[in-house]
């Protein structure tokens, strides 16, 4: 089946990538509410000045108060403590009471409004059905202080009292919400200079209390609050009422994203990624593969056509020669259709070893005793005619008294195919030289021309399956591109190795070099002469 092509496949991996990277950040996504804080040395400066009034208006309150005590104590006429008293706002009934049973004596104020019930004096605790909540407790009035208040600022009623001669106590009842709206009302009109500093700032500030019923009913500033508590507060204490100046911060939206899952998003998106590329090139390498052997199968059926042709060529001509009783003319179509037969048994040879390899099936080396020149020549013989043809001098070093435990037909294939990589691609270089020696208990054979030659880029590339530095068929050098493999396989079965060596400038041309263990050492003896160069002629 003829696999996808790639063009797609990384395109739409590296999409996923990406779309689950953008996911990943959408996810990670916060906005997280920032609090900008704000200098409040104003509000700290106004606060200040708004304590030192309401300190002022409690003195003056005081103030009074002792007056009209100081006048019940004399014995003052009552129109005269009620003249004063009748200055404040707030102060409802003024009463005397006496230590014990005694007749209480009780002066009120023209204010409107129903009065609250004449204060007790008890002894002990408050009777708990006593009309009136703010009972004073005789220990606390004759105690060591001379005078005080009861009640909490905020209450409906409060009760400032003094202590008289004869065990006499002076207690004077004030409204609480009366009070407080006086003082908010002063407060206010303060805050109309006071503030402006604060107002031009522009920060969310305000003053709020004295309302009574309202607790946060604003003096000055912001006339909503946030709907938060705030960040700042100043309460500003007085018996007189509840007030303070609040404060909030400045609030801001940022953009955080959490690192665990970007990390996670981020390490699944370079997976997709990676994943997409091995793809995209393990679906490259099989539509080369494919194409390699879509190839292959074209250059077999061209390289065994070829041959076949020679063959019925050359046997038909040797026919007719045969009949016209030219008898050298015979020979001669003879022995190209010889050579064409060995060619041929190559390439299936060839074929037959790959098509083994890719099935798993590795040949048995079948290791005999023997001398490696008379192989060289062998192979040499065959292709003596179409080395002559193309032209190509060999000149040969062998060590002819060599012996070793070789198998015989792998290494005559191996030779054969460094053999017809000269005859293919090495025509220009006129000339090639196979050496054969012995060293370091290896055997050594080398095949050197003076063609062309090989990148050092290439020098791996050229060893594998269908792989040629021109692999197309109509460049005019024919071939399966299984050759250089095939040795290379067998040389490894074999227990050696065959390389490329590298070249240089003064050694032009491509060297091939097959390197296999001794498994026996020579056992002739070596004439002077034995390695001798041999030439044969172009």
């Amino acid at each position: 089946m003829r696999p996808q092509r790639p063009a797609l496949t990384l395109p739409l991996m590296l999409a996923a990538a990406g779309l689950m990277l953008a996911g990943g950040v959408w996810l990670a996504r916060r906005q997280v509410e920032e609090r900008r804080p704000v200098d409040r040395t104003l509000l700290r400066e106004t606060a200040s000045i708004l304590q030192e009034e309401l300190s002022r208006l409690d003195a003056v309150l005081t103030s009074h108060l002792r007056r009209a005590a100081g006048l019940a104590e004399t014995g003052a006429p009552l129109t005269d403590i009620r003249a004063v008293l009748e200055n404040l706002r707030g102060p409802e009934l003024f009463t005397v009471l006496p230590r014990g049973n005694g007749k209480p004596s009780t002066i009120s104020t023209p204010s409107p409004g129903s009065l609250p019930p004449v204060p007790e004096l008890v002894e002990g605790q408050r009777r708990p059905d006593s009309p009136f909540a703010l009972a004073l407790r005789a220990d606390d009035i004759f105690g060591p202080a001379a005078e005080g208040w009861a009640g909490r600022p905020g209450d409906a009623w409060l009760a400032w009292w003094r202590r008289l001669e004869g065990e006499r106590v002076a207690v004077l009842l004030i409204r609480g919400k009366t009070v407080e709206q006086t003082v908010s009302a002063q407060l206010e009109n303060l805050l109309t200079t006071a503030w402006a500093p604060v107002r031009a700032a522009g920060g969310l500030d305000r003053v709020e209390g004295g309302g009574g019923g309202n607790p946060r009913r604003p003096l000055a500033g912001i006339p909503s609050p946030p709907d938060r508590p705030a960040d700042f507060i100043v309460p500003l204490t007085s018996r007189l009422g509840n007030w303070q100046i609040a404060s909030w911060d400045q609030r801001g939206w940022r953009t955080e994203f959490d690192i665990p899952t970007l990390a996670v998003a981020g390490t699944l998106a370079i997976g997709i990624a990676l994943l997409g590329w091995k793809v995209a090139a393990a679906q490259r390498a099989a539509l080369r593969e494919v194409t390699a052997r879509v190839s292959f199968v074209n250059r077999v059926s061209h390289e065994l056509s070829a041959p076949l042709t020679n063959l019925q060529l050359s046997l038909d001509l040797a026919r007719d020669s045969l009949d016209c009783g030219n008898s050298g003319e015979t020979e001669r179509r003879l022995g190209i259709a010889r050579e064409e037969t060995a060619r041929l048994g190559r390439m299936v040879a060839n074929v037959l070893t790959f098509a083994r390899r890719e099935r798993g099936q590795a040949e048995t080396v079948r290791p005999e005793s023997c001398q490696p020149a008379e192989l060289v020549d062998r192979v040499l013989e065959q292709f003596a005619p179409a080395l002559k043809r193309r032209g190509i001098a060999v000149t040969t070093v062998l060590d002819s008294s060599l012996r070793a435990d070789l198998d015989t037909d792998a290494f005559s294939r191996i030779v054969a195919n460094l053999l017809s990589n000269v005859e293919k691609y090495a025509a220009a270089g006129e000339r090639a030289v196979i050496s054969l020696s012995a060293e370091s208990g290896a055997l050594r054979l080398s095949v050197r021309d003076f063609g062309p030659g090989i990148p050092d880029d290439q020098a791996d590339r050229i060893f594998q399956p269908f792989e040629r530095l021109d692999s197309r068929i109509t460049e005019g050098v024919t071939g399966t591109g299984l050759g250089l493999a095939i040795a290379r396989d067998l040389a490894e079965r074999m227990g050696g190795r065959v390389v490329l060596l590298p070249g240089g400038p003064d050694q032009p041309g491509a060297a091939f070099e097959l390197t296999l263990p001794l498994l026996c050492l020579p056992a002739l003896s070596r004439p002077a002469n034995n390695q001798q160069p041999r030439s044969s002629p172009p």
